[in-house]
């Protein structure tokens, strides 16, 4: 079974919508053929990111989930760092056949592009938001919205492939970003049928 670093900043315990998507692909991945090893940061408890330990029963036993401690290195740059510093650790323990980010936080594609050029492993981008090409994001001016599509495109150029969770955002990138438009593809979010097998169904009367 291939190894795979799956970098995502939320992972359970911490919930939230921003969690989901990871804890999902890390829990079906061993399904396909890739055992995740998964690097995240300490534990937040916020407002979005509220805890929830019930999440921690679908990540798989043999799933290897490393913490990345910031130290003390505050801010973004910090963390970042720390993120490297125990990528680095894991990546030259074992050996693993390319990286997965998952993002928001969208500075995380700095992780992986700077791993894969570490290592020459090929990475995996796969976006929960749409980052600049969010219609519902807001700049103070059309010139801080152009600059943040050349980021985008700038983070993700190195990409082996780009995941949107839809469609539509999919399409949206290839037109915004032409030259990588074949790295591009759309999985949806979906459902898990597990999370519906104890369900009831309620009795219908004629």
């Amino acid at each position: 079974m291939n190894r795979v670093l799956y970098i995502a900043s939320f992972f359970p315990p911490s919930g939230g919508a921003g969690v989901q998507r990871s804890l999902k692909f890390v829990k079906l991945l061993p399904s396909l053929g890739f055992q995740p090893t998964v690097l995240t940061g300490p534990v937040r408890a916020g407002r979005w990111t509220p805890q929830d330990d019930t999440l921690l029963r679908e990540v798989p036993s043999d799933v290897s989930v490393v913490r990345a401690e910031p130290g003390q290195a505050a801010g973004e740059e910090g963390r970042i760092q720390a993120m490297l510093k125990s990528g680095e650790a894991i990546l030259r323990d074992e050996p693993h056949a390319c990286l997965v980010v998952s993002m928001s936080p969208f500075p995380d594609a700095r992780i992986a592009s700077e791993l894969s050029a570490r290592t020459g492993l090929p990475w995996i981008a796969d976006l929960r938001d749409p980052w600049a090409l969010d219609e519902f994001q807001v700049y103070p001016s059309a010139w801080h919205r152009q600059q943040a599509r050349r980021l985008m495109g700038r983070a993700l150029q190195s990409a082996a492939v780009i995941i949107m969770n839809t469609p539509e955002s999919a399409r949206r990138f290839k037109e915004a970003f032409p030259h990588i438009r074949s790295r591009v593809v759309a999985i949806t979010n979906g459902y898990d049928a597990a999370d519906f097998a104890e369900l009831i169904a309620p009795e219908h009367s004629d």
